[in-house]
């Protein structure tokens, strides 16, 4: 089956002095993939009444974030590797991203559909800031954006969907 797929990246470039380090050129990126699913307010309304408010952030397969490096999303520090991304909507009314490590989410057999489900393994969370925009977006959108030219290393990570926007901060450590 062949289905569209959506991606964003951080990637980095810079000379380093140290020879010890197996790179000399790109420590490597942070990046997402993702299926652009269509805005539909009708889904996403179950979604904010579900008794397990938990989304895949897209469509068919899991959205995926595959770091070359330890990084920071939310303040909190997340060590380099291959996680699988959820949205979710606490009970307080809070967003919050979570990454999955795929090895836990395999050993139950669950697919991405299975998001909103009990019994999913533990997972870190962290909160993001929510926000309505007049400018609805027609599908998924998910975007890595520079904040700082002084610091390349800060970025923010940017999620739109129909009326909503989601952001957080994302750090590179290395």
């Amino acid at each position: 089956m062949r289905e569209p797929r959506a991606g964003t990246r951080l990637i980095y470039f810079h000379k380093t002095v140290d020879e010890a380090k197996p790179w000399n050129s790109s420590p490597g990126e942070l990046a997402i993939e993702y299926g652009p699913a269509a805005w539909n307010p009708k889904s996403f309304a179950r979604l904010e009444k579900a008794t397990f408010p938990r989304w895949r952030m897209g469509m068919n397969h899991w959205t995926n974030l595959d770091a070359k490096f330890d990084f920071r999303i939310g303040g909190e520090r997340f060590a380099k590797g291959y996680y699988y991304v959820l949205l979710e909507r606490a009970k307080s009314g809070v967003w919050k991203l979570c990454l999955l490590d795929p090895g836990t989410v395999a050993k139950p057999e669950l697919d991405a559909w299975h998001a909103n489900r009990r019994g999913l393994p533990a997972y870190k969370s962290v909160p993001v800031k929510h926000e309505a925009v007049a400018e609805v977006a027609p599908k998924l959108a998910i975007n890595f954006k520079l904040t700082n030219k002084a610091n390349h290393r800060q970025a923010e990570l940017e999620i739109r969907y129909g009326p909503h926007r989601l952001t957080v901060p994302v750090e590179a450590v290395f």
